[in-house]
């Protein structure tokens, strides 16, 4: 790898750590790596299920922050917005190391 590459590789890495590094998108993000596709009702009831409920404009904020790191993909139908968890990125192999990959399944 030259210098250029692992500058790349760690400017990716860690705008993946800042995207997830807060509570609430990290929730979002394992809800997403566990169920899914989902759209921002069901991530909505998701977090209020899990305890830490998010006005709509406040998850699309969060969601805004996941977008802007590529780690989740957009995906339009009508009037739904559905995200999903991009698998271009490192994320899933970093909630896999955090622990926390499958812990939202069943909620």
């Amino acid at each position: 790898m030259n210098n250029n590459e692992i500058r790349y590789a760690t400017d990716m890495a860690s705008a993946t750590m800042r995207a997830i590094g807060n509570e609430k998108r990290l929730l979002v993000m394992m809800a997403l790596a566990s169920q899914g596709e989902r759209y921002v009702g069901q991530l909505q009831a998701f977090l209020a299920k899990v305890g830490e409920p998010l006005s709509q404009s406040a998850l699309s904020q969060h969601l805004a922050i996941l977008r802007d790191a590529e780690v989740v993909k957009v995906r339009r139908e009508s009037q739904a917005i559905f995200y999903s968890i991009n698998e271009k990125s490192d994320v899933r192999a970093v909630l896999e190391a955090l622990g926390v990959l499958g812990l939202a399944k069943d909620v």
